[in-house]
């Protein structure tokens, strides 16, 4: 089967933010189509998120119609890579590469005066696919990542792939690329790349420490994760909530799902990197879990296994035990839906920064500019939590944190605006089972 253009380059030689003239090709009529290649980011290093890449794909076309169109050019369409790298161009002409370039630079110049997220173009259900899943801040966020860069030009016989890299290629999962959004963990100390296969397993384990205060920035995995968190606490984020991942517990992470983490005391992480085929009915969402003591001692036991065993033997065993341990998971209540709306996003932000605060639904509607009736109504059909719901689950997660750190009850209790100890021991023993100072006892 012959190459996609695409496929013809080599992306590790890849510059960007870049223009590339991917194809030239006439018409029967005679016009001359070109296929720009406008690459956004670095291949297998960065990618754009996914809300802020679909809002962008609303706004581009307008905008670069307004900077090229004309002296012979028009433009067709511009789509998003698969990839999230980039976009494609197709237009009638040829427009100069640098020609080009500049009506890009001025259309992330027009992205960034768009004041609200109501300004986006075709945003409703009758014109967008998934009109929930849109950013305004990451589609701006990506559109400053052109403008503060120097937009290049990507040569096809400098990037021509070498015959021995186009064949075909054995795929294995691996941590992708950054993500250029910064998100709320954008100071990132580390980032994590590892390459594995499941040729001859169903899954890879690996055992990885580490200090208070590092950082895992945006990334993603072609194969399902389960983080099982032995000693400190890790806070996840994705696309869709956040999460708290306490001592002996764990966190489920499907395969594709774009995650960021950080490190809150010193934290034993045992991983698995699960083959999303090797169950049909592996957890479909994000999700904290109880990890048994049985699945503790796989997990750990999985850590000695050859990657290669014979049928039927002890190590292919475990491997099967382990999934259907993974499939019974009991889930636990450590998660905060992100609302689509960016006022309300913005809301929530606020309140994790600021979770001692009493944060009132009167409160909250007068900082959005809305009644609380609205806001209730937006912030429940957005997260299926109410208001109140979402602000006490906040300070759960946040009150885990900090006793997790060897904060005493009274202290957390006050730092997060309880009247008492005997307040907030309440609140936690009824949504948690048991009370704050039995919470992190190791289990048995």
């Amino acid at each position: 089967m012959p190459l996609l253009d695409s496929f013809t380059v080599d992306h590790t030689r890849m510059e960007a933010p870049a223009v590339r003239v991917a194809k030239k090709m006439n018409t029967p009529h005679g016009d001359e189509i070109t296929v720009f290649d406008l690459r956004f980011c670095v291949p297998n290093q960065e990618v754009m998120p996914e809300r802020g890449i679909h809002t962008l794909e609303h706004l581009f076309a307008g905008f670069m119609r307004d900077h090229l169109n004309g002296n012979g050019v028009e433009i067709i369409d511009i789509s998003p890579m698969g990839c999230r790298t980039g976009f494609y161009m197709s237009l009638i002409g040829t427009p100069d590469e640098q020609r080009v370039a500049d009506a890009w630079k001025a259309a992330m110049a027009d992205v960034l005066k768009v004041k609200d997220q109501n300004q986006i173009p075709e945003l409703n259900v009758y014109q967008c696919g998934t009109y929930t899943m849109h950013s305004l801040e990451e589609a701006q966020d990506i559109a400053r990542h052109i403008i503060e860069r120097d937009v290049r030009i990507n040569s096809n016989d400098e990037l021509a792939c070498r015959k021995k890299n186009c064949r075909n290629c054995t795929s294995s999962a691996s941590a992708t690329a950054r993500r250029l959004s910064p998100g709320r963990f954008s100071d990132a100390a580390m980032t994590t790349t590892l390459s594995f296969s499941f040729q001859h397993r169903p899954l890879v384990p690996f055992a990885h420490d580490y200090a208070h205060g590092d950082q895992e920035d945006w990334h993603q995995h072609d194969c399902a994760q389960l983080l099982h968190i032995l000693s400190g606490v890790v806070r996840v984020a994705t696309p869709v909530g956040y999460w708290v991942v306490p001592p002996g517990r764990g966190v489920w992470l499907p395969a594709g799902t774009p995650h960021a983490l950080r490190m809150t005391g010193n934290v034993a992480a045992r991983t698995l990197f699960i083959d999303p085929l090797a169950r049909a009915d592996l957890p479909a969402g994000c999700q904290i879990v109880q990890i048994t003591p049985l699945l503790r001692e796989l997990i750990v036991s999985s850590l000695a296994l050859a990657e290669r065993y014979a049928p039927a033997s002890r190590d292919e065993r475990i491997y099967e035990l382990i999934l259907d341990e993974i499939r019974g998971m009991a889930i636990l209540p450590f998660g905060l839906p992100e609302p689509q709306s960016e006022t309300l996003r913005r809301l929530c932000q606020q309140v994790r920064e600021a979770p001692g605060e009493a944060w009132s639904s009167g409160q909250a509607a007068k900082a959005c500019s809305m009644s609380e009736r609205t806001l209730n109504r937006h912030f429940q059909q957005q997260t299926s939590l109410t208001w109140s719901e979402w602000v006490r689950r906040a300070k759960l997660m946040e009150a885990l944190v900090r006793l997790a750190q060897g904060h005493s009850v009274l202290r957390v209790a006050l730092e997060l605006g309880y009247g008492s100890h005997s307040a907030f021991s309440a609140m936690f023993r009824r949504v948690m089972g048991v009370a704050p100072s039995d919470y992190f006892r190791p289990p048995a």
